[in-house]
């Protein structure tokens, strides 16, 4: 019973200074929107813009990404997977795996499910699913999340399947100067699959719920 006792209380400790740690850490909102997030049309994506390259300098290499359009994507999380320990991971932290139109509406996505491993995802459904094999893929996205600060990086490493999210900045190519042979090559369009179908997203604000993180 003593033993009991003692796993019981050891428990508890651990529990309260994970939530402690937890809470201190959480990332701080800039403001908040009540207004519902509108996930039931595509990634808006305009060529037409200007912006200069972005240079972020990690571990004495130099990394530059370069805008290759504006974009913006309000959708349901999928799936969130976050990656550690290797260079790629200093510049894309997270992977979130995005759905939009009747991928973002959970009564027409049932018998879906979606997971991540090793920087791309998959999804298998059953004969529930209503929608079809290809329109799932193209209107569903792997996005690479390269953060525009702490407090967005943070909030979009700690968000979770089934919210609804409102991403701003640019799809960027990546290119790196140093010892870390680290090149990446954006997608520009909803209808590719496969190997480089993937978006790399610089987010430069971000909306989780009624959150709004920059």
């Amino acid at each position: 019973m003593k033993t009991f006792f003692k796993w019981i209380v050891a428990a508890i400790i651990i529990s309260a200074g994970w939530y402690g740690y937890a809470t201190f850490t959480a990332p701080t909102p800039y403001s908040t929107n009540e207004s519902e997030i509108a996930a039931f049309e595509e990634p808006y994506q305009s060529g037409d813009f200007e912006a200069e390259d972005i240079v972020l300098n990690i571990e004495n290499n130099v990394v530059t990404l370069e805008p290759r359009a504006e974009y913006e994507v309000s959708a349901l999380i999928l799936s969130r997977k976050n990656y550690y320990f290797d260079f790629e991971t200093k510049v894309m932290p997270t992977d979130l795996a995005l759905g939009w139109e009747d991928m973002a509406d959970k009564e027409q996505n049932q018998g879906i499910k979606v997971t991540q491993s090793s920087r791309w995802y998959y999804f298998n459904y059953d004969k529930s699913a209503t929608l079809a094999g290809k329109y799932m893929a193209t209107h569903s996205s792997n996005h690479h999340i390269v953060p525009a600060s702490d407090s967005i990086k943070k909030a979009i490493g700690r968000s979770k399947k089934g919210q609804m999210v409102l991403l701003s900045g640019y799809l960027v190519d990546i290119t790196t100067e140093g010892s870390q042979d680290f090149d990446r090559v954006s997608s520009t369009t909803r209808n590719d699959t496969g190997a480089g179908s993937c978006e790399i997203m610089y987010v430069a604000e971000a909306q989780i719920d009624d959150k709004v993180y920059k």
